[in-house]
């Protein structure tokens, strides 16, 4: 493309010049996965939100220990999940950068993602009535 850049022979015109449309790649299907993994990503930064304030700023009472433990694996669980995520290789933006593979790239990080599940989250029964927490 170099050599023909510079020759004054040659002269680029894109294909929508001449009224042919390329076929997109952003298909139904690559925008649902798109989203859904945009919604993994809120997820779990809901959770690492509410837990990093919840074991940082302190509640109004004393915890007990195995309740700190809990929420310290949910924190670590939704972090994890988020940098999985957040990738710069093999990561979510790669479904925008390369959209012919972005099936392939969802499985590969579905395949790297923990749940977080309602059983994990059972020891917040204890305190879901408090407003100033609001999980």
């Amino acid at each position: 493309m170099l050599i023909l850049k510079n020759n004054p022979y040659f002269q680029y015109y894109p294909i929508e010049y001449i009224g042919l449309l390329p076929p997109s790649l952003v298909t139904t299907e690559v925008t649902l996965i798109r989203e859904d993994l945009a919604d993994k990503y809120e997820e779990n930064y809901y959770y690492q939100q509410k837990f990093h304030s919840l074991l940082n700023n302190g509640y109004p009472m004393a915890l007990e220990t195995s309740f700190i433990n809990e929420a310290k694996a949910v924190l670590e669980i939704a972090s994890t999940n988020i940098q999985i995520l957040m990738q710069t290789h093999d990561g979510a933006a790669d479904c925008f950068t390369f959209p012919d593979k972005c099936e392939i790239i969802r499985d590969n990080i579905y395949s790297k993602l923990q749940k977080i599940s309602k059983s994990d989250l059972l020891f917040l029964e204890n305190i879901k009535y408090n407003d100033r927490l609001r999980l």
